[in-house]
């Protein structure tokens, strides 16, 4: 996922709000250790931003998926927001966003297969991960959607190919 997609996720995320359910969402987690809680952000009070102290970024990505599959929620293959197959984190593995320093994505969606209801996460590092001198957690509902497709197995919290060929760019002075 280059940054001009990434960029895209975060804009049809934030055009997405009006088909968001309210804050009071179960899907809706926020993590142990959160500060700075608010639902006044892109999302409004259709979501919920925080910030985690610094730590564990697979840690938080492990959780969430912990307490989503528990609650019957199942990750998707691909971002409800793209569209392509391997869009999610899920099954790709952490993003980077030039320019170095990198911050890295963990960006994925689960479905709810009761309700149709897709709940997308994503979680920021300031440094690679798994050691995250900053972590922020970015979560909404989306409902009306086509779901897509259902991943199996745990999260991919490996670096991505796309954040390792960045980042091999950037050490060569060849990124653009």
């Amino acid at each position: 996922m280059t940054v001009s997609r990434l960029t895209l996720l975060m804009t049809a995320a934030v055009l997405l709000t009006a088909a968001v359910c309210t804050h009071d969402e179960p899907s809706l987690i926020v993590l142990e250790g959160a500060t700075n809680v608010r639902s006044e952000g892109a999302f409004g009070p259709q979501g919920v931003e925080y910030d985690l102290p610094p730590g564990d970024g697979n840690a938080a990505v492990a959780e969430l998926h912990r307490r989503l599959t528990a609650a019957g929620w199942q990750p998707a293959s691909e971002l409800v927001e793209l569209r392509e197959p391997g869009s999610s984190s899920f099954t790709s593995g952490w993003l980077c966003e030039p320019p170095a320093p990198f911050r890295f994505h963990w960006v994925a969606n689960w479905r709810d297969p009761k309700s149709g209801d897709v709940a997308s996460y994503t979680v920021i590092c300031s440094t690679e991960p798994p050691r995250c001198a900053q972590r922020e957690v970015m979560a909404y509902v989306v409902r009306d959607v086509e779901p897509p497709p259902a991943a199996s197995g745990t999260p991919n919290t490996g670096i991505s190919t796309q954040c390792r060929d960045l980042q091999k760019a950037a050490r060569e002075g060849t990124l653009h």
